[in-house]
């Protein structure tokens, strides 16, 4: 979990490159009214594993698992319990 400065969209933007090389997936997701990006596969360097994106006020969260071995832990149990204050 991390929170940063920065804009949303910059966040995404790199991840939009990778889609065209087909490593990664984009798809939106939704937690606490507010809509974001999940990113499935290569998300980073030998990390095969997938991450959340939202928009927070003038910050980003990110919420990941690094590799895919946790995909079902990181659904089950950190997505279906996340929940944040827009």
């Amino acid at each position: 979990v991390a929170i940063t400065d920065g804009k949303y969209q910059d966040a995404l933007s790199g991840y939009e490159k990778q889609t065209k090389n087909k490593n990664i997936t984009i798809s939106p997701y939704q937690v606490s009214g507010v809509t974001g990006a999940r990113i499935d596969g290569e998300i980073n360097k030998d990390e095969d594993g997938s991450l959340v994106v939202f928009p927070v006020r003038d910050k980003v969260l990110y919420v990941w698992t690094q590799d895919k071995t946790y995909i079902n832990d990181f659904n089950d149990i950190v997505l279906k319990n996340l929940s944040f204050i827009p």
